[in-house]
């Protein structure tokens, strides 16, 4: 039996932007399928956390996940 070692948060935020929306999933780098209707609802959730964002002195180009 092989047994694949599990991707950790850290490898995989160093992943290249391949254009691709990606999840980690169980220690494993899963491609989303997205849609139009996917990304009204991601942007309406960014506007949402924009003001939390900015209270926290997060600016533009940080992840949100890297504050926690």
């Amino acid at each position: 039996m092989i047994t694949q070692s599990r991707m950790t948060e850290e490898e995989f935020l160093c992943l290249p932007d391949d254009g691709r929306k990606w999840e980690l999933v169980n220690g494993e780098a899963k491609e989303v399928p997205t849609s139009y209707e996917h990304d009204i609802i991601g942007i309406t959730v960014a506007a949402l956390l924009r003001p939390y964002a900015k209270g926290i002195g997060l600016s533009r180009g940080h992840r949100l996940a890297s504050a926690w």
